[in-house]
């Protein structure tokens, strides 16, 4: 046995090991996508509506925040769908994510899966004119489940350390100590040399 060989195998071993665990115990953060909104601010004559698609990227999930202001106080409105028509207090069939009632402000933020663009309404119910504006940033992510070309690099220092580590585990263990020295010539039970002197002549 060579525990030099051995200990260097282990320690090989244990490094690949470690890599390939941080890979799948601890993956890369995924690339995120963000998509923002502005609606500049416009008059708003009273009992009129107005509306706005909401853009944002559509992934796995992520997060929407929705910020608005009016000079006067309005009914305000956001629908998972921009395929509603919005005419006064209702989108079709489609149920509000969030109504304020009227107020001059607001303010949400949620996380979720949407489906992009969704709906920004909203009411002047007089009965003076006003204006309104508003921004939204939504972010989604844009990564799948499949491995990087960097971790799959990484797989393959890891595992490969992994087969060097457990190569020298093996050889450490099963080869002989000491160095090889070839053959040795023969000795007597004293430990002398039993060839004798060599030949005369």
């Amino acid at each position: 046995m060579r525990p030099g060989l051995v200990g260097v195998g282990v320690v090989l071993a244990v490094l690949g090991g470690g890599a390939l665990s941080t890979v799948y115990l601890a993956p890369a953060p995924r690339p995120v996508n963000g998509e923002g909104t502005t609606i500049p601010s416009t008059i708003v004559r009273p009992g009129s509506t107005g509306s706005a698609p909401v853009d944002g990227p559509n992934g796995s999930g992520g997060d929407l925040r929705v910020h608005w202001s009016s000079s006067v106080g309005m009914e305000v409105y956001l629908y998972p769908s921009a395929g509603c028509i919005a005419t006064a207090y209702t989108c079709g069939s489609e149920t509000a994510m969030v109504h304020w009632s009227n107020s001059t402000h607001g303010d949400w933020a949620a996380s979720g899966t949407y489906t992009y663009p969704i709906l920004l309404v909203w009411v002047d119910l007089g009965p003076a004119a006003g204006t309104f504006g508003a921004n939204a940033y939504a972010t989604g992510s844009s990564g799948g489940s499949s491995l990087t070309v960097s971790e799959l690099l990484a797989d393959a220092a890891a595992l490969t350390l992994m087969v060097i580590g457990g190569l020298a585990v093996f050889l450490g263990i099963f080869l002989r100590g000491g160095v090889f020295r070839g053959n040795r010539e023969p000795k007597g039970p004293t430990g002398r040399d039993d060839r004798g002197p060599p030949p005369l002549g």
